[in-house]
């Protein structure tokens, strides 16, 4: 009975932290529930991720968005939890949802933007882990949509953070958003006095060994007309896995490297004519 004494004399006692007087007991049970909140969402989520979603049929992209919300949702409700066990009313909640909006609306504008840019992401979907994209100047597969933001890794094995905000107001190129299918779109300049049906058929021929390219429809050589660097020929064909694209347009700069070598075609360089006069 002492022990249970002293024990509650303990717990009972009054912290003060400025204004706010709080009992210990009351914050451990604070700190208790916000851990438990922690643990409860990864528990629950290796769950879901181990045994659950691989029975089931939906992408990677919705389990990821599902799981992203499911853990949010957790962190809230316990969080709310352990501020009630702290002693905070819901009216003191609803003060300091009314403080933290006037915050956002003046110095957490960027935050807030890119927790709803998140939100959007997740339930819109315009890109899913795992796609080919270009954003910001950055392409990558997309690795991770928080709700803040979308990491992408990109060809050197960087990854690159980049706030959600920017991803819903900027371009966005998803290279796979609806099919995993790709283009390689290449542009080289031959000498002037090439020969445009050969040129063609060299460059058809070769490239229909390609495996990495698709056959049907088959790779496309076009001559686009004459310019300063001189003849330009352009050079399409599609790709079984735009996750491989750099790969492909390596094998395709290779084909073409070794045709022209081969057959003694001339690549044309840009040529400037400089005039110097002497006074």
């Amino acid at each position: 009975e002492d022990v249970y004494f002293y024990l509650n004399q303990l717990l009972s006692l009054d912290l003060g932290f400025g204004k706010l007087t709080v009992q210990l007991g009351s914050l451990l049970l604070f700190v208790a529930l916000i851990i438990i909140g922690i643990w409860t969402s990864k528990i629950l989520r290796a769950f879901l991720e181990e045994d659950i979603y691989p029975r089931s049929k939906m992408d990677k992209g919705v389990q990821h968005a599902f799981s992203t919300a499911f853990h949010y949702l957790i962190i809230i409700a316990f969080f709310l939890a352990s501020l009630v066990a702290l002693g905070v009313s819901f009216q003191s909640l609803t003060i300091i949802a009314g403080a933290l909006s006037v915050g956002a609306g003046i110095g957490l504008q960027q935050i807030v933007g890119n927790l709803v840019s998140g939100i959007i992401l997740l339930y819109e979907r315009p890109i899913k882990i795992g796609d080919f994209v270009q954003i910001q100047g950055t392409v990558g597969n997309v690795s991770k949509i928080n709700l803040r933001s979308t990491t992408v890794r990109s060809a050197d094995d960087a990854e690159v953070i980049i706030p959600n905000s920017k991803i819903i107001a900027d371009q966005v190129v998803n290279f796979t958003h609806s099919s995993i299918m790709g283009r390689v779109n290449l542009k080289i300049f031959l000498s002037e006095d090439s020969d445009v049906d050969r040129v063609k058929k060299l460059f058809s021929d070769a490239l229909k060994q390609s495996n990495s390219l698709i056959q049907s429809p088959g790779p496309d050589v076009s001559f686009r007309g004459y310019g300063e660097n001189g003849m330009e020929f352009q050079i399409g064909a599609w790709i079984k896995d735009a996750n491989k694209k750099f790969a492909a347009e390596n094998e395709v700069w290779m084909t073409l490297h070794k045709v022209i070598k081969e057959n003694g075609l001339k690549v044309s360089h840009p040529h400037r004519e400089i005039n110097i006069v002497q006074r």
